[in-house]
């Protein structure tokens, strides 16, 4: 097989597989109702895909993906996915690094919600914090006007 077919084959992979990440957030979403994950949250963890996968490709840091980045990328995609290392994929290998790249971004999901629910107790405990010290306050002023 010459050079330009095989990068070409790799690329495809590549692409095939991110495919694979982002059809698989869709169908998670589909599958858990519009209750559990909104547009918004989908849009955002589709972002932080598209961040990550430009990072993992971009390996000079320019800002863009060359055809050599993307092929190396293809490369590197297919060689996780040859889990037998006979130099192809078979559905199970392919079906495999699939789920295992789902659950590893599920993961950081998980991870991402988990933040943002400590982040939102860590507001709710401030403005109770804050409520306390304002109802104080109101109550040394009554005092204060009340000895007048």
């Amino acid at each position: 097989m010459n050079t330009n077919k095989l990068t070409m084959l790799m690329c495809s992979v590549g692409l095939a597989v991110a495919g694979g990440c982002v059809s698989s957030q869709v169908l998670a979403h589909d599958a858990m109702g519009s209750d559990k994950m909104g547009s918004d949250k989908m849009m955002d963890h589709q972002m932080m895909h598209q961040e990550h996968m430009m990072a993992e490709m971009d390996n000079n840091h320019d800002g863009m993906i060359s055809a050599a980045e993307h092929a190396a990328y293809g490369k590197m995609m297919f060689d996780k996915m040859d889990a037998n290392h006979d130099g192809m994929v078979s559905k199970d290998e392919m079906m495999a690094a699939h789920k295992m790249m789902h659950d590893k971004m599920m993961s950081k999901e998980d991870a991402h919600d988990m933040k943002e629910a400590q982040e939102d107790h860590m507001k709710d405990m401030k403005h109770q914090q804050d409520e306390k010290i304002e109802d104080k306050k109101k109550m040394d002023d009554e005092m204060m006007e009340e000895k007048k």
